[in-house]
């Protein structure tokens, strides 16, 4: 289970780039904290479907209902008060090939839109808030597609290396559209980070974040944006930034 919460750590620390750009301001550190955040964030809604909602479902919790289906699959029900006292609202159907949220609220993450996998891929079309203690962040996600899924879905479980390439349309609060691409590898010889691989968001600016757990095992990537550029890591927060960040 502890390769399954690092994959899952991936949502929250990820992107950088370089080449040109037309951003006149500087980014923030919460703006840089969402671009890293919002790549993974439809691998991390799918998994909340397919392994997190039947496992809370195999303790027969209360909040959300959930229901496992007789021709497969799960569905989730919110409008109630889990027994933490977190509130939970809207639906979740994974049936099949798809699935579909509705308005669904759960601590930490609202989602709403549809998720196909097809074969090997993960297609998503959603409108997604996740935030922490600090922050709240929106993104946008249109026909991105996540190639490998099915196959990192059982390397969760397996602990077996897998590879991951991203695709699609990214929107992520008002930075603006992103063509997002990328990929993650992990061969499993770094318990810190990914083997290998990172993110492009390329709009009105470009922003990269690179993964180098194969030859740095610090848990620790780069990211760059302009004339801006920094650290990001796991469990200790940002090592550093050069540049300005205000705005």
């Amino acid at each position: 289970m502890a390769y399954l919460s690092r994959a899952l750590l991936l949502s929250a620390v990820l992107l950088t780039s370089c080449g040109g750009s037309t951003k006149s301001d500087k980014l923030s550190v919460d703006e840089v904290d969402a671009l890293i955040g919002a790549p993974m964030v439809p691998v991390q809604t799918a998994l909340t479907a397919m392994f997190i909602m039947p496992f809370l479902g195999s303790f027969d919790v209360e909040c959300p209902a959930i229901t496992e289906l007789e021709g497969g699959g799960y569905s989730a029900e919110g409008g109630c008060t889990d027994e933490d006292g977190q509130e939970w609202s809207g639906s979740m159907l994974w049936e099949g090939a798809d699935i579909t949220w509705t308005a669904f609220e759960m601590p930490g993450m609202s989602i709403d839109g549809t998720q196909r996998i097809v074969m090997n891929d993960l297609t998503s079309d959603l409108n997604v808030s996740f935030s922490d203690e600090v922050s709240s962040h929106t993104a946008t996600y249109t026909n991105y597609t996540v190639a490998g899924f099915m196959e990192f879905y059982t390397a969760v479980f397996s602990e077996e290396p897998y590879s991951l390439d991203f695709s699609g349309q990214l929107s992520v609060d008002d930075l603006g559209d992103f063509e997002t691409t990328g990929s993650v590898q992990d061969d499993l010889t770094c318990d810190m980070e990914p083997t290998s691989g990172g993110f492009t968001l390329d709009g009105e600016f470009t922003f990269e974040l690179i993964f180098d757990g194969g030859t740095n095992c610090d848990g620790c990537m780069s990211w760059t944006a302009d004339d801006q550029k920094g650290t990001k890591c796991y469990e200790d927060g940002d090592t550093g930034s050069e540049g300005d960040t205000g705005r």
